[in-house]
């Protein structure tokens, strides 16, 4: 069916990776042993290892990043692959790949697969702050990461560094709210603890295991671990594949998506796109365009189509 998605920046990402992007910056923290550092450390700060695992930074030095996320609230794994070519990631049975000119997503139900083409109906210009790009992909959420008070350091057998840092109060309600997690009213304390294995020479995190306490008490708890130089995943190589066979299929089989913004205005715009019908689009519509209907006259909200049959979406502003 054709699908619609508006009020979105950077829309490839899904919500299940902002909140593990986000919030769990997480990994699991190693079996290294630990010695009392022997090393000046006093020029390490939350800063300075922002601005060593920043994606641009990292694929300076390396071909690509693998990141594997878990939660103890759930059994499944999100991985996230990035390089200069794409950035792929999966949650489940949604697939989302990235590169620098398109979006697309592959969704898997019962072996069967489902893909979606991601159409912007604006100017190539809007659609470049909407579309998201590899170089979008960052492992850290830099305001709430730049937060957190180191406490301790020590420095592994293997050249590592154990980071311990603390994320007080004030800072874990005001990232919960604004990402609209709930959390127990009335807590005197919701502190989030970090424990992170870096590179001693580079900083870069090779894995970060974050606990959140309610009160003193342990209520959850995430992993994280990053991988450098990883091959390509499998599932991204067949979804290439696939990509590859949409841009290049040639059969007239096609529908027609249009998008009219401002219907009967002196701002009317229009904007169309063709695809088989074999495949899915997703219509990304502009900020601001929350009312979308069927027909000009606003009596039909537009409820995603049949996906086989041309359709006509009218966007406004206001009801």
């Amino acid at each position: 069916m054709y699908q619609i998605q508006n009020n979105r920046s950077k829309l490839a990402v899904s919500a299940c990776f902002i909140l593990i992007t986000a919030f769990v910056i997480t990994g699991c923290s190693g079996a290294s042993s630990k010695n009392e550092v022997q090393k000046d450390t006093s020029n390490i700060t939350m800063a300075a290892i922002i601005e060593a695992n920043k994606s641009q930074n990292i694929l300076s030095r390396h071909g690509s990043i693998f990141v594997e996320d878990s939660t103890s609230d759930s059994e499944e794994v999100y991985y996230t692959y990035v390089s200069a070519d794409y950035m792929y990631q999966k949650s489940g049975e949604s697939n989302i790949v990235v590169s620098e000119e398109e979006n697309w997503e592959c969704d898997e139900d019962n072996g069967e697969r489902t893909f979606y083409y991601y159409w912007f109906a604006m100017d190539e210009n809007e659609e470049k702050e909407m579309r998201s790009v590899p170089s979008d992909y960052e492992y850290i959420e830099e305001v709430y990461t730049s937060r957190e008070k180191i406490e301790n350091i020590q420095e592994n057998s293997d050249g590592t560094l154990t980071i311990t840092t603390l994320l007080g109060t004030d800072d874990v309600k005001e990232f919960y709210d604004s990402y609209q997690i709930e959390y127990p009213q009335g807590l005197d304390t919701l502190e989030q603890r970090s424990e992170y294995v870096v590179d001693g020479n580079t900083l870069e995190i090779s894995s970060v295991y974050m606990t959140v306490f309610y009160d003193g008490s342990e209520a959850s708890n995430a992993t994280r671990k990053i991988t450098y130089d990883a091959e390509q995943p499998d599932e991204l190589n067949t979804l290439t594949e696939l990509i590859y066979e949409y841009k290049n299929d040639k059969t007239t089989n096609e529908r027609t998506a249009k998008v009219i913004y401002d219907y009967g205005t002196d701002r009317e715009q229009s904007y169309e796109f063709k695809a088989n019908q074999k495949y899915r689009v997703i219509v990304n519509t502009r900020d601001g365009y929350d009312y979308l209907y069927t027909d000009p006259e606003k009596t039909q909200e537009y409820d995603g189509g049949d996906g086989v049959s041309d359709i006509t979406i009218y966007a406004f502003t206001e009801e």
